[in-house]
């Protein structure tokens, strides 16, 4: 078995108080895992994990952060860290959302490298040791693309219509609708993503963002261990407008280019009528008017919807509330169960 080791620089995370047994010498790999409704997945996940990452070293820890799931995951969570000295569970005081999970456990982590993937094993951990040798080629990030995505038919087209539209109406970086949320980090960018207070904004979109160094490999995309995804049409919907306001504010100017058409539209049809009115005696009627009404009260409608959005997401960082609290962390050392924020 080759190993490798960590450096002997070890950072801190800006938001964490290190406990006490994280003083040993920095792991060299971490991997992050967020985990919900994974009861019958969590002990396959830590043992192909486990398989992968002692090919390259044996000084890695495994962090399954649990983010409020119904189901018994976080009794199957502290199974496995009390009986693996590897894996650390965290425990979110309550659902926070899939990406601010992974923010909790990328700033718990310690490792040199911090490699993040979905808990349902559709991110195949074999592909850590292809991460782990391709970000040693002087870049901060590999990200993974897939060359073919497991899931319905309805489920791509809705994905690869949401990409497009994502990236008509932003600034940043084009995304491509093969990425995947499994990637690989160094100590560097993990401390960079550390520093964004964003609420509900997509990690990978951050990573993008960051501008580090970068690199991208294509991985087989698994069929899921068990079970099906918690992420409902209703939930991919909200996560998509959740996007595009996040990044961007061309929503607004697409409501302020509407409001001018339907002016300019109005003052036509408007010369229209009259021309017809003392040319052809035409008679304006009732079905016109509340036609016009109608369009244009669900145009103003929209749009101060639109406006409404972006007020809600201002009033969401005023109250500057923690993206996540974690309610207690269990290693086979013991328990601890100080909230961190």
């Amino acid at each position: 078995m080759s190993h490798v080791h960590a450096p002997t620089n070890g950072e801190h995370s800006a938001h964490f108080d290190r406990p006490t047994h994280e003083a040993k010498r920095q792991p060299v790999i971490s991997v992050v895992s967020p985990v919900y409704r994974a009861e019958k997945i969590v002990g396959e996940l830590v043992a192909r994990i486990t398989d992968s990452v002692k090919q390259l070293t044996d000084s890695f820890e495994i962090i399954l952060v649990e983010d409020g799931s119904p189901d018994n995951s976080w009794s199957e969570i502290e199974k496995q860290a009390k009986s693996n000295p590897h894996v650390r569970g965290v425990k979110l005081a309550r659902n926070f959302g899939q990406h601010n999970a992974v923010r909790a456990g990328v700033e718990l982590s310690q490792g040199a490298y911090v490699v993040v993937m979905d808990c349902d094993l559709q991110d195949d951990p074999v592909y850590i040791r292809e991460l782990y040798e391709k970000i040693q080629s002087d870049v901060d990030i590999v990200f993974t693309r897939k060359k073919e995505r497991r899931h319905s038919r309805k489920k791509n087209f809705v994905s690869y219509l949401f990409h497009w539209v994502f990236n008509l109406l932003t600034d940043t970086h084009q995304i491509d609708p093969n990425l995947s949320g499994y990637a690989i980090m160094s100590r560097k960018a993990a401390r960079a993503f550390s520093h964004f207070r964003e609420p509900n904004k997509a990690y990978i979109s951050i990573l993008q963002w960051i501008g580090l160094p970068h690199a991208t490999i294509e991985v087989d995309h698994r069929e899921r261990f068990e079970g099906t995804s918690s992420y409902t049409f209703r939930t991919l919907f909200h996560h998509a407008i959740t996007g595009l306001t996040a990044n961007s504010d061309k929503l607004l100017w697409v409501s302020i280019y509407l409001g001018f058409f339907f002016f300019f539209f109005s003052l036509v049809m408007t010369a229209l009528i009259i021309g017809f009115y003392f040319t052809v005696g035409a008679q304006a009627g009732w079905t016109s008017i509340i036609a016009a009404m109608l369009l244009c009260t669900g145009l103003i409608l929209v749009c101060l919807g639109i406006v409404g959005l972006y007020i809600g997401k201002i009033f969401e960082l005023s109250k500057a509330r923690p993206l996540f609290l974690v309610d207690r962390i269990v290693t086979q050392e013991g328990e601890e169960t100080e909230v961190l924020v």
